[in-house]
C-alpha cells in the first residue's frame, strides 16, 4: 500500500499526508495548502481512486483503507470528520 501511496501525484498524497500521519482535519488541509475545502474534497477521493484502481484487487485497497481508520466510500454529510488517522508509514 505503501508504494501505491509514494505513486500518487504530489496534491494527492499531501492530502493524504496531513490527513492520516499529520491527523489533521479537512478544514485544516485546506487552511494549511491555501485551497477551499472542496478541494482537499475532491484531491483525497482522487486519491482513494487512484489507491484503488493502480492495486491489483481494489477491494483489498478498500479493506486496508476502512482497517485503517479511512474512508473508502463517499460521505453523505459532504465531509469525513469521523475519520481516524491511520499508521505513520502511509507517507
Amino acid at each position: 500500500m505503501a508504494t501505491h501511496i509514494k505513486r500518487l501525484p504530489t496534491p494527492q498524497r499531501e492530502v493524504l499526508k496531513f490527513r492520516f500521519r499529520d491527523a489533521l482535519s479537512y478544514a485544516e488541509i485546506a487552511s494549511l495548502l491555501h485551497v477551499p475545502l472542496g478541494t482537499v474534497h475532491s484531491r483525497m477521493a482522487r486519491a482513494k481512486e487512484l489507491i484503488r484502481t493502480r492495486t491489483d484487487d481494489g477491494a483489498l485497497a478498500a479493506d486496508d483503507m476502512r482497517q485503517s481508520g479511512g474512508s473508502v466510500g463517499p460521505s453523505t454529510s459532504g465531509h469525513n470528520s469521523n475519520m481516524q488517522p491511520a499508521s505513520k508509514d502511509l507517507v
